[in-house]
């Protein structure tokens, strides 16, 4: 595997940007009909689960909408830990997202 720096400094020179998106995020602060899609699956997943699936296709939107023009991508851990496991497996979700577009 290459190393991060080189990977960053190839993402920089291929997209012509230094712009890091950080995610952030708070599920008080997620789009309405986002949370409302999750809430109605709390019976199925569970109140946790359906945090970290709502967070995880939160994230992987604003991954997709970036993606030519980000050089790189920081999730905040501590916002995906809050809720246990459920939001660390979505936080690899992110991270293996970020990947896929070579961020």
């Amino acid at each position: 595997m290459t190393h991060f720096s080189d990977r960053l400094a190839e993402s920089i020179l291929r997209r012509h940007s230094t712009v890091c998106v950080g995610i952030d995020p708070d599920l008080a602060l997620l789009p309405d009909d986002l949370r409302a899609a999750y809430a109605g699956r709390v019976a199925e997943l569970g109140d946790v689960a359906a945090v970290a699936a709502c967070f995880a296709e939160y994230a992987s939107g604003i991954i997709d909408a970036v993606a030519d023009v980000a050089a790189a991508i920081k999730p905040q851990a501590g916002f995906f830990e809050l809720y246990g496991a459920a939001d660390r497996d979505a936080l690899r979700r992110v991270v293996a997202c970020a990947r896929e577009h070579e961020l």
